[in-house]
């Protein structure tokens, strides 16, 4: 009975909000374009939506406002349907609207939380929350202090004291309507700040959430934040789901510094200069005048957003990106036009002849007696051309140092993983095959299930690491390359640096690896380069190395620097193959 009636007010809820939902939109906007909200009725319908600890939630992959009814009437806020649904709308209109400001305004409060990058997700929500319910209730005149005055709790923290502080300054309350305590004066004063930057950065919130965050940063750190904050939440999942490229390059804003609102001449009245706070680069390689971002701090930014992606993941985001700017046509080879059989004539058949060539018809139309090499034929048939010999891109075998030496492209920005990535997305770009392998030591390699034309699996395999020993796969040459031409024609390309020199060491069978080189220059068809970044390019080991690899066949490209083989990357497909086109 009991459940019974709890279904049926669970019900009479859902169509109240439902009622309310267009009246809701009409707040925001003339021309709505989001699908009728996810209304949860059970603890596993919030499961199913990840909506875990608040009852309401968005998402921007999908467009999403999730209201749970449950925690709704359990939190008796049931007649709240417009101020609650105008708010979940307001983040989808107003801020962050979608996944790209959302991400630029995530890294920006990242930024001016030092060590307390964790706090990110919570103090942009806290602060994207008072840019919409300040416009719903000064603008709209939504009771959007009833909502907070139901949900707060007589706990209480130094944050939720200045955060509360706040909205009665904005809303013109008396003190302690929404804070559960007495507020000390320094509190006041940061509220009174918080307050100015909501109003002052009403239209560049972005900058104000960097403005919100240092302020809030000496109020972090403490475990009992997240008790409270937790039931306000409604933004954790923002990104989940979402298959947007996050530009890897960092905000212009991340580059002038931490400025405390204090010292914004904007919030305060004051004149001249503001005090800045330089930020140093940080473990997670945030600098304000870096122009991309570390591999690992990219990662880190994502998970703040909530996208669903692993390290490994975010790295082949991150090189792809990275990739995109230097990418051109591949290289291409001469290759034969189509060919068909023609008919030209007939010739006689004798019995020594095979009796497929036999044309019956012919030799039936000669004499109805068919006597063998008198009155029986065959036909002739010669092979025409049906176009001009074209063009077709070669593919690519690329072979990528990933030894000791070379940095883990996971953590920071590796100029080889740049490189290599740059080689395969053009020649994926072309129509090519691309097999991508990263060596280390003796067996201790990883590589593509061969030739293959999908981008996430070469790019896994780039975004790899191994950092052993150094000995270059001599096997995987071996046992490509073996004898005549057996598939396309293709381009052998090796980025390393001095270690390339391990291509002439011995096989594990006991093969000579100039004898095994040569074989794949040769039978590669298209060729073979060496990229190499050495340091005593001039040694007479290095020396020797490179006169055989150059008698068989092998160009070479040296440079001094790892930065200098993105740029061989892109003009080695340029003015190598460029005339080809």
């Amino acid at each position: 009975m009991l459940e019974s009636k709890k279904t049926q007010a669970l019900a009479a809820l859902c169509d109240n909000w439902q009622q309310a939902w267009p009246q809701a939109l009409a707040l925001w906007t003339r021309y709505p374009r989001l699908s009728p909200p996810r209304w949860c009725h059970t603890v596993a319908d919030e499961k199913r939506e990840k909506l875990e600890h608040s009852f309401a939630m968005i998402r921007l992959s999908d467009h999403a406002v999730v209201i749970s009814l449950r925690q709704v009437h359990k939190l008796g806020i049931g007649d709240m349907a417009l101020p609650v649904l105008a708010h979940e709308i307001g983040h989808h209109i107003y801020c962050p609207a979608n996944i790209q400001d959302y991400a630029a305004a995530m890294a920006a409060a990242r930024y001016c939380l030092p060590g307390l990058e964790s706090c990110a997700p919570m103090v942009l929500n806290l602060y994207e929350d008072l840019l919409i319910n300040e416009r719903l209730k000064n603008r709209h005149h939504l009771p959007m202090d009833e909502v907070y005055r139901r949900l707060r709790s007589d706990e209480s923290t130094s944050l939720f004291d200045m955060y509360m502080r706040c909205y009665e300054i904005l809303w013109g309350l008396p003190a302690a309507s929404l804070t559960v305590r007495a507020v000390k004066k320094s509190i006041e004063y940061d509220a009174q700040l918080a307050a100015r930057v909501v109003q002052v950065y009403a239209n560049d919130w972005m900058t104000g959430a960097m403005r919100f965050a240092a302020l809030c940063f000496p109020y972090l750190g403490g475990q009992e934040l997240e008790a409270w904050f937790n039931a306000l939440a409604d933004t954790p999942h923002v990104g989940s789901g979402h298959t947007a490229s996050i530009p890897v390059e960092s905000n212009p804003a991340e580059q002038g510094g931490i400025m405390h609102p204090a010292n914004d001449p904007l919030v305060v009245g004051e004149t001249g200069t503001p005090a800045v706070i330089q930020a140093d680069a940080d473990e997670h390689g945030v600098t304000p005048g870096g122009q991309y971002r570390e591999p690992f701090a990219y990662f880190e930014l994502l998970k703040a957003m909530g996208m669903t992606v692993d390290q490994h993941g975010a790295a082949v985001m991150y090189y792809r990106q990275r990739a995109r700017p230097h990418l051109i046509r591949f290289p291409q080879v001469k290759s034969r036009g189509q060919t068909y059989r023609q008919p030209e004539g007939l010739d006689t058949w004798d019995s020594g002849d095979p009796i497929e060539n036999l044309d019956w018809f012919q030799s039936a139309l000669r004499s109805t007696v068919l006597v063998p090499g008198y009155t029986t034929v065959e036909r002739v048939y010669g092979h025409v051309e049906d176009w001009e010999p074209g063009r077709l891109a070669p593919d690519l075998d690329l072979y990528v140092d990933c030894s000791g030496s070379m940095p883990n492209p996971q953590v920071v920005e590796s100029p080889i993983a740049i490189a290599g990535a740059i080689l395969a997305l053009s020649a994926l770009k072309a129509g090519s095959a691309v097999r991508a392998t990263l060596w280390s030591g003796a067996r201790q390699f990883q590589s593509t299930d061969g030739f293959v034309r999908n981008d996430i699996d070469v790019l896994r395999i780039l975004t790899g690491y191994l950092g052993g020993a150094t000995a270059f796969p001599l096997h995987m040459l071996r046992d490509t390359y073996t004898g005549k031409p057996t598939r396309p024609a293709t381009h052998i390309v090796v980025l390393s640096d001095d270690g390339a020199d391990t291509m002439l060491q011995q096989d594990e069978l006991g093969n000579a690896g100039a004898d095994i080189c040569r074989r794949a220059i040769e039978s590669a068809v298209a060729g073979g380069t060496l990229a190499l970044n050495v340091y005593m390019p001039d040694s007479e080991r290095f020396t020797a190395f490179l006169s055989t690899m150059h008698a068989q066949g092998w160009h070479s490209h040296l440079v001094s620097s790892w930065q200098e083989v993105i740029a061989f990357a892109y003009e080695f497909s340029r003015q190598t193959f460029g005339q080809q086109r």
